[in-house]
């Protein structure tokens, strides 16, 4: 039995003490000579152990040390939540991994309801994930391979989309219809199909998976409104689908042909376009571009990004969205004036950004709504810079158009169209400028 024993209303500092205090006295104090104990040796006493410290506990949560004789801290603020470098901006709505395994979403649906959260809410994922893809629905590539989508903003459970197993690649989807690349190289899409942008050589709307015919050594793939874009390995791109406007990119204008856009009238399956091309444009090859590692579809044009840096875009130009300096639409590619350091890129409906390999961020073609991040609301023909927005990691151009980027710090940033939320700053205002999105925890 210690002394500390018999003192309990004692702080255990000062019955630590007392302790010490008891075998000084035994041993004839500090001064006197350890040998008249009968030892030959000094005898040297341990190193007092300090006892336990105590715990303050948080209701429904952990406990916490602290200094038994000081006043109670209080517990510490709960971490910060982090976003992956995954985000994904549809029309109405952006979504994006966070790193503790979760989802966070905001904006509307399918539907502008007037209750859609105007700041990020937690989703429950199906796995932990490493792609996502937002347009008029929502999917989710996880680890293992599989796809998951919900239809609109991600609420409730998502379904499993059969047929796909080792996926590698989630298109970014600006349309009514989405692919992957499969572990073999192969293109599988599935959804709407008026204007061919399946790849399966009909107009038939498919609910399942089907291989794209011809495709089989892609390592990206991009869906646009009604167009799809895929590179190869060997650094070619090809593309598929509605020709209108050049958004193919093999120097034919599509003129003439009418498009099936995304709001276009109801049709039975295989009746195509009231004034299509009868044939079905399967995947053809991109007139010029060699040395591809990414590509992007917006509404009607297509951008390709090349390992050195550079990025050539063709299609529809009516805003400017293809960054040479003009608003001529161009069947065949140009390069974007100015850009030699992109990292990666990301297509819009009606306008393109770029993330720097300094971290920042570019963007050019329609600013109506502030989506180019300026700080105006004034359309631009060549890239201007994204204020405030250093050190990203990775970008998401929307439909409407809006955009976001996350940075290394595992913040968010979001600009532009705001109307359904899909900024995440707790408003329904247009944002000519980054704000910051508060990721809930």
């Amino acid at each position: 039995m210690t002394l500390a024993a018999f003192v309990p209303s004692f702080p255990r500092a000062m019955a630590a003490g007392l302790l010490s205090a008891a075998f000084v006295a035994a041993c004839g104090g500090l001064d006197s000579d350890p040998r008249a104990l009968g030892g030959t040796e000094p005898i040297v006493f341990g190193a007092f152990e300090p006892p336990p410290p105590c715990f303050h506990r948080v209701a429904d949560g952990p406990t916490y040390p602290y200094d038994c004789d000081a006043a109670e801290p209080a517990p510490p603020a709960p971490a910060t939540v982090r976003a992956l470098g995954i985000v994904a901006a549809g029309g109405p709505h952006t979504c994006v991994a966070l790193a503790d395994g979760g989802l966070a979403c905001w904006g509307s649906g399918l539907s502008d309801r007037p209750d859609a959260p105007t700041v990020p809410r937690r989703v429950a994922a199906p796995a932990p994930v490493v792609a996502l893809s937002a347009s008029l629905d929502t999917c989710a590539l996880s680890a293992s391979g599989r796809v998951d989508c919900w239809d609109g903003k991600p609420e409730g459970a998502p379904v499993r989309v059969g047929g796909i197993e080792g996926a590698t690649v989630l298109a970014a989807s600006h349309g009514l219809h989405d692919c992957v690349v499969a572990g073999d190289g192969r293109v599988l899409c599935w959804g709407g199909n008026h204007s061919g942008e399946l790849g399966d050589g009909t107009r038939t709307d498919r609910p399942d998976p089907r291989p794209v015919s011809g495709i089989s050594a892609a390592v990206s793939v991009a869906v646009g409104g009604s167009h799809t874009c895929a590179v190869l390995s060997d650094g070619t791109v090809r593309c598929w689908g509605s020709p209108l406007g050049g958004r193919l990119g093999t120097g034919d204008s599509g003129a003439g042909t009418a498009s099936c856009e995304v709001v276009g009238p109801a049709r039975s399956p295989d009746q195509g376009c009231e004034g299509d091309d009868p044939a079905v444009p399967l995947p053809a090859r991109v007139a010029g571009v060699t040395g591809a590692v990414a590509v992007g579809a917006g509404n009607g044009h297509s951008c390709a990004l090349g390992g050195d840096g550079t990025v050539r875009c063709w299609g529809d130009n009516s805003f400017g969205q293809l960054g040479d300096g003009t608003t001529q639409s161009r069947p065949s590619p140009v390069a974007v004036a100015g850009l030699r350091d992109a990292a990666a890129i990301s297509v819009g409906g009606i306008h393109t950004c770029a993330l720097k390999r300094d971290g920042s961020v570019e963007c050019w073609g329609n600013n109506a709504f502030g989506g180019l991040g300026d700080g105006t609301m004034r359309d631009s023909a060549a890239p201007v810079r994204v204020r405030g927005v250093e050190g990203a990691i990775a970008i998401a151009a929307g439909m409407r158009p809006h955009t976001c980027a996350v940075l290394s710090d595992g913040s968010v940033r979001c600009w532009g169209y705001n109307a359904h939320g899909q900024v995440g700053d707790g408003t329904r205002e247009n944002r000519a400028e980054p704000v910051a999105v508060e990721l809930p925890r």
